[in-house]
Parts: C-alpha cells; sequence; structure tokens
C-alpha cells in the first residue's frame, strides 16, 4: 500500500515523547482497526529493521503466534519500504498495570506466563529485541499482545536495533563479554529476550 493511501485514514498520533530512539510515528487508523508505523528519520536504521521483518514474518507466518502483532502490509513511499500497517489491539499496556497500585497479581503472572510462553515457542533464531512493558498490550480478557516487533532480530549476521538499556537492574549485571560487544551494542544470544522479561519481572517485584 502507497503512503499516499492511508494519508486519509489518519486520525492522530501516538506520541513517542521520551524515546531516544523515536525515529518512526505511529499513526491511528481507527476507521480499518489499524495502526501505520512510518519510518521519518535513520532511514539506514529503518532498513536493518525492515530486513529483520521481512525475515521474521515470512519464517513466522505459518506458525500460531496470536501473541505477537505481525504486520498486515507493507508501506511505500516513492518506491522505498518507509513502514507497516499492524492491527489496533485494545487494551492497557503491561507498564500500566504494573505500576497501578490495585493491579490483580493473578492476571499479572498471567501475563507473564504469556510471554515466557511465546519465548519458548520462537525459533531459536529469533530474538524478542525490543520486549519491555510499554510494547505489551494486554486486552481486557487478560491476553497479552507485543508490539512494535520490529524491534525483533534474526540470528542471519543482523544485530539488535532496539539493546537493552543501561540504566536498569539487569543489563548492569550482565556478563559484559556475553552479551555486548566493545562498542557496547548488544550481540545476539538466545537468552536476551529472557532476560527483557526478567529485568520487567524484576522491576515489578
Amino acid at each position: 500500500v502507497s503512503f499516499l493511501e492511508i494519508l486519509d485514514d489518519i486520525n492522530g498520533e501516538i506520541s513517542q515523547a521520551g524515546n531516544w530512539n523515536a525515529y518512526t510515528r505511529l499513526l491511528l487508523l481507527p476507521q480499518k482497526q489499524q495502526i501505520a508505523k512510518i519510518c521519518y528519520k535513520n532511514y539506514d536504521v529503518w532498513k536493518r529493521n525492515l530486513t529483520n521483518l521481512k525475515l521474521i514474518s515470512n519464517q513466522l507466518k505459518s506458525e500460531d503466534f496470536p501473541e505477537l502483532v505481525l504486520p498486515n502490509e507493507l508501506v511505500e513511499l516513492n518506491g522505498n519500504i518507509v513502514g507497516y500497517i499492524m492491527p489496533y489491539v485494545e487494551g492497557i499496556t503491561l507498564d500500566k498495570i504494573l505500576q497501578s497500585k490495585g493491579s490483580n497479581t493473578h492476571c499479572i503472572l498471567s501475563v507473564f506466563d504469556q510471554l515466557a510462553s511465546v519465548i519458548n515457542r520462537l525459533p531459536a533464531n529469533i530474538h524478542i529485541g525490543d520486549l519491555h512493558s510499554q510494547n505489551v498490550i494486554v486486552s481486557n480478557n487478560g491476553n497479552a499482545h507485543v508490539i512494535d516487533v520490529d524491534g525483533f532480530s534474526a540470528d542471519n549476521g543482523f544485530t539488535m536495533t532496539c539493546p537493552l538499556c543501561f540504566n536498569n537492574i539487569i543489563s548492569n549485571q550482565l556478563p559484559q563479554n556475553k552479551y555486548f560487544n566493545d562498542d557496547k551494542s548488544v550481540k545476539i544470544s538466545i537468552n536476551t529476550d529472557i532476560y527483557c522479561l526478567i529485568e520487567i519481572f524484576f522491576t515489578w517485584m
């Protein structure tokens, strides 16, 4: 689909203020219950994300991963792929649930169980590189949905574009030579997304 085709459907933008890695814009398309994620700067980074996204989407299209909000179609502008369209998921982000004092512990543990399940079921060469509580939407029925899937990574020579932050409890304790290169970029590891999940859990605890 072309970018011009979705212009009339745009109702608003989901703010990414404060996100150091926000080189995209999330545009609401409410009539079609969809969101368009469009690159507007750092196109070289986006192309790396897109390569990962294509590999992962092709590999997972025949699998049953209802927890993952995978793209419906790609968006083109002037012959370049500049974004993708994904389903809109009604619900609340996991970080808001974890911050709420009245949250149901059983519900939260169920979400962690669902996230652990999808990590375990993913092929060994695919890692959730951007797994944090703002990228998990919990629907009214308690089902967890992982969004922002272009932050995923594949083993085939590609690196994470959304690395673990260095100012949190987990990455400060990680063996630097195992998970990080000398330039502080994150190495691909089968355990990386598991550590991301543990970080969310520890932050909640």
